[in-house]
């Protein structure tokens, strides 16, 4: 944002006996607008306007201020000067370069792929229209990234049906292959009707959730042919061939299907927040198989009536040798069911114990080819000093052949151009590089890179190499959060548990999300000394406000633009620490007094920002994984250390799971509980 700067020094200000709220009052007073009244002449009302108010930067230098009988020009105390917010509060840049973003929502209800194109023609329109030298980049481009998704699916369609037909048609034959592949259309058409009229959009997890259903949506129809098949090789006509599809497996295929749509019903009762990215694949499996039922019985015999030929060849009525086989080894089972019985109780029992040796996410990273890096300096940090350590880091970006373009954000992170994109706490000391790579093995391969270069280039720097996540954001996947009543003491442990984690190997980047503290230097007044003077803290505090962060007093009107005009100390009075014992500050009297005359200073630390948890101080101690491990996997072989160190914790004092580890658990717990209520329907 522009800005007019009023910068005083406060020793000509006491030279010349100026008070520096008079020099306030009078700027705002000869900016404001008031009414002035209506002259109400005859038959005709003559507004009366009052003429004054600043114009232009130039206007601010014509003022004269009064002292006594004594005028004196405002630039006699003040630089004035008109630029952009000092220092800025952030920055965008797009591959080093200053730039403005611009970030374009659709409308809702609209097609992304249509808005993406007309989005282009916009843009392309634009462009011829811009001076020389000002170009538009487009640095997110989600209709692409839809799609490329809807192409993959269509690609796994195709496939499906290309596997489909191959086995359909080496055990049922050319024919009746036909018959089950044509049904796959068929049921997709409809659910996306029925997708389209519940509100569904063709989206990751609904692609998702089709993609699942291709292999189970061709089992009725395969087996509603098969049983037409089976009829016709008796002699059977193709009308009572299928109507025996009908009335024989029907309602068994039905149950069938109903059961397997139950197996969803947790998914779909999730009320975590991963349930909000989850329902729409218990919506989109059920409508599917629903409708696989619907045409397995009743369009796939029609269609077998019209392709399929009523003469085909006898099967010999005396089984086979595999059918031979099975019989023997069925009756052997159902003979001796108690020991089928135990032996299948084994087998389960024997596949929940082997859960614990699978690696275990609730949601995987996303495939996409952005790599996102996190920067983050101590609290107390200046912005510039992050936008040098960010200057310092692109410089490695450049020339680099895995990648494509990059923009970076300095004092905030990007906009959420991804719903589970985690945007970090704004503030000076925090910045965002996001990074377009060619693939995904390009965004690999610059992931190492830029984690080699963090380690040995910027110690001090905490900088976290992350990609996009497909479900809740929770950044580095292993957290632990430490709890307590006092801060220091809180610290000293968080640290200790920091030392705890780091003894695996298989963790790297172990950070406290607050630990720093900040330098502060405290002015203690002698209250007598300044009622004397006629000051109070609230006086003095709110004159050091303005010297060191500025004041807005008035604003200009430029056209349509408001730009404010600020007052603030000069860069001498405000940039250094020494310099604050001799501060002159202003009676009501007018008269001119030094800081140190009314204050005495000493210097300390303080934390900067504390966070709680339950009203109680809490420290996150959160690292990332170096390995292919996954995070559920490693926080359980953590589990007797933790439990070691939360012993030797003083009373008032504990460490939980947080992370990924947390974030599946809140995501796993709703499906555990609805798991009686899918067992009850089965």
């Amino acid at each position: 944002d522009e800005v007019i700067y009023l910068e005083f020094s406060t020793e000509r200000m006491a030279a010349l006996g100026i008070n520096q709220q008079a020099v306030q009052a009078t700027l705002a007073a000869q900016n404001a607008i008031l009414p002035s009244g209506v002259i109400k002449a005859g038959p005709e009302q003559v507004l009366v306007r009052i003429d004054g108010q600043f114009t232009d930067a130039d206007s601010l230098s014509d003022i004269n201020l009064r002292v006594g009988d004594q005028f004196f020009p405002l630039t006699d105390i003040a630089d004035i000067h008109r630029g952009y917010e000092d220092p800025p509060s952030e920055l965008f840049r797009y591959k080093g370069q200053e730039a403005i973003g611009l970030a374009v929502g659709m409308r809702q209800g609209a097609n992304i792929v249509d808005f993406g194109a007309e989005l282009d023609a916009v843009m392309a329109r634009a462009i011829t229209q811009l001076p020389i030298g000002i170009d538009i980049h487009q640095v997110a481009n989600q209709p692409h990234v839809v799609n490329e998704a809807v192409n993959h699916f269509l690609q796994a369609l195709l496939e499906a049906v290309l596997i489909v037909l191959a086995v359909s048609f080496l055990s049922l034959g050319v024919r009746a292959g036909f018959v089950v592949a044509l049904t796959i259309p068929l049921v997709l058409a409809i659910t996306f009707v029925i997708m389209e009229y519940s509100g569904f959009t063709l989206q990751r997890i609904s692609l998702g959730a089709l993609i699942i259903a291709l292999g189970l949506l061709v089992d009725d129809a395969m087996i509603a042919i098969e049983t037409m098949m089976s009829r016709l090789e008796k002699g059977e006509s193709l009308v009572k061939s299928a109507s025996y599809a009908w009335t024989s497996i029907a309602f068994p295929m039905l149950t069938g299907t109903l059961i397997t749509m139950a197996g969803f019903i947790p998914i779909g009762l999730n009320s975590s927040a991963a349930g909000e990215f989850t329902f729409s694949l218990f919506v989109v499996i059920s409508v599917s198989l629903s409708v696989s039922w619907i045409v397995a019985v009743l369009f796939a015999p029609l269609i077998g009536v019209t392709l399929l030929k009523e003469n085909i060849g006898h099967h010999e009525a005396k089984p086979g040798r595999f059918r031979r086989a099975f019989h023997a080894l069925l009756r052997g089972a159902m003979r001796f069911r108690w020991v089928t019985i135990i032996l299948t109780i084994l087998v389960f029992g024997g596949s929940i114990y082997g859960m614990r040796f699978v690696e275990q996410q609730f949601f995987p990273s996303s495939d996409r080819p952005e790599l996102v890096i996190d920067l983050a300096l101590p609290q107390n940090t200046a912005i510039s000093e992050t936008q040098s350590q960010l200057d310092r880091l692109e410089s490695y970006l450049h020339d680099d052949e895995n990648v494509l373009f990059w923009t970076s954000y300095v004092g905030r992170g990007a906009p959420r151009f991804l719903l589970a994109f985690d945007v970090p706490t704004p503030g000076p000391n925090t910045g965002q590089i996001v990074i377009q790579t060619p693939s995904v093995a390009a965004r690999d391969a610059l992931r190492a890179k830029i984690n080699g270069i963090a380690e040995t280039e910027f110690p001090g720097t905490d900088i976290f190499v992350k990609l996009l996540e497909i479900g809740p954001p929770v950044g580095r996947p292993v957290q632990y959060r430490l709890s307590g009543p006092d801060p220091d003491t809180l610290r000293d442990h968080a640290r200790d548990l920091a030392a705890v984690l780091a003894t695996d190997d298989r963790l790297t980047g172990i950070v406290l999300d607050w630990n720093e503290p900040a330098r502060v230097v405290r002015i203690n007044i002698l209250q007598d000394k300044a009622r004397q003077l006629g000051l109070s803290s609230s006086d003095i505090a709110r004159s050091l406000y303005t010297i060191y962060d500025g004041n807005t007093v008035t604003a200009l009107r430029d056209d349509d633009y408001l730009v404010d005009i600020r007052v603030r100390g000069s860069a001498v009075d405000r940039q250094s620490v020494e310099a604050l014992s001799n501060l002159q500050l202003s009676t009501p009297s007018g008269a001119a007094i030094p800081l140190r005359s009314i204050a005495t200073f000493s210097y300390d630390t303080e934390q900067p920002v504390i966070h709680q948890r339950d009203r109680m101080p809490t420290i996150s101690v959160k690292a990332a994984i170096a390995t292919a491990d996954q995070p559920a996997t490693i926080v359980t072989q953590l589990t007797d250390q933790i439990a070691a160190f939360n012993d030797a914790l003083p009373l008032g004092y504990n460490a939980v799971i947080g992370g990924t580890v947390e974030s599946s658990a809140d995501s796993q717990a709703p499906i555990g509980a609805v798991v009686p209520v899918m067992l009850l329907m089965m």
